[in-house]
């Protein structure tokens, strides 16, 4: 499989450290994985997804129409998914958007309403129901509509053992986003424990990257995933990914009352500030990426990983997404770098 072209700017204005409040933070990812990266089809795979979203009537709302359009949900796909050609980037697009509208959904809902808690685990059963081969009942809600389709392009195009894996870790995504509802009752005193147990799913990296693995990949899964590292690099590239949201959107997410970010957990674990717990999320984010480089490097060495073969390209597939989220997180208008005190 070959990479898609990169439209980035040859001299990329980007730095590697980045002002949080009065700290001056570098995050290891923007000098360690490569040149910036935009693939060539962002634009008309985002035009095309919105276009057919507004048509099944899943974006119903001018308000949340101009939350998808700022968000720029289509650079976070054109940065990390280095092997979709248009049809790709158009499904990616089109789960991209579909993640955020059942986020939206869900992020509004309060786990002391009875009756909002059923509606949107009703929403969340119908797409599960799609995800494990259904077909969408009459009447059932557009992003059931939305989730067949897309399962059904990317398995008719790209590799459908990697699609497989989407299918099934997005089901566990939504497990966890009932969960994550529930855990909002215990206010900022979320325990580490049960942070790492949730924020690993509902965070809904694992179904990107293994969308995007299906477009680079051509063999068994199986083969990539059980050589040794490979399962370590991937836990530490959906920590990087989810650990950056949480760090570059936590005084959005405080605004929201969300507990499941890992700011508020060091903080509310070691007794810090929000600019120490900040401080000391980005030491822990920069500490795997540290690790992730090492591994990589011992695959190398040791003659497991061979030029555009499944497991280069996979490795690819993880520090794109390293690379290119941590990129998107200080671009988009969906989140606000200020002091966090």
């Amino acid at each position: 499989m070959s990479l898609a072209n990169n439209i980035a700017p040859t001299h990329s204005m980007r730095s590697d450290s980045v002002e949080v409040g009065f700290n001056k933070l570098r995050f290891t990812s923007f000098t360690s994985f490569g040149d910036e990266f935009i693939n060539e089809h962002e634009a008309p795979a985002f035009i095309e997804s919105v276009a057919w979203f507004q048509s099944l009537n899943a974006i119903a709302t001018p308000q949340h129409l101009k939350i998808v359009k700022n968000a720029t949900f289509e650079r976070l796909v054109s940065r990390t998914f280095p092997f979709a050609d248009l049809a790709g980037a158009r499904i990616a697009t089109d789960l991209m958007i579909l993640t955020f509208l059942i986020d939206d959904l869900s992020d509004v809902v309060e786990a002391t309403d009875d009756t909002a808690m059923h509606a949107m685990s009703a929403v969340e059963g119908q797409v599960t129901h799609v995800l494990r081969g259904g077909t969408p009942r009459p009447g059932e809600h557009p992003l059931a509509v939305a989730m067949r389709s897309i399962v059904d392009r990317a398995m008719l195009t790209y590799n459908p053992d990697w699609i497989d894996l989407m299918r099934k870790e997005f089901i566990t995504y939504l497990e966890m986003n009932r969960l994550e509802r529930i855990n909002r009752l215990e206010g900022p005193g979320l325990s580490w424990t049960m942070f790492e147990n949730t924020r690993y799913y509902s965070s809904c990296v694992l179904p990107f990257l293994y969308l995007s693995a299906g477009m680079g990949c051509t063999g068994c899964p199986s083969t990539v995933l059980s050589v040794p590292f490979v399962k370590i690099m991937t836990d530490l590239t959906v920590n990087h990914v989810a650990w950056v949201n949480d760090i570059v959107g936590a005084n959005k997410e405080r605004k929201e009352a969300v507990n499941n970010n890992i700011v508020f957990v060091i903080a509310n674990d070691r007794g810090l500030t929000m600019a120490g717990a900040v401080k000391d999320a980005v030491k822990r984010t920069n500490q795997e990426c540290e690790v992730f480089l090492n591994l990589e490097h011992r695959l190398h060495a040791g003659g497991a990983v061979v030029d555009g073969d499944d497991l280069f390209n996979y490795i690819e597939v993880l520090k794109y997404w390293m690379r290119g989220s941590l990129d998107w997180h200080f671009e988009s208008k969906r989140y606000k770098v200020k002091a966090s005190k």
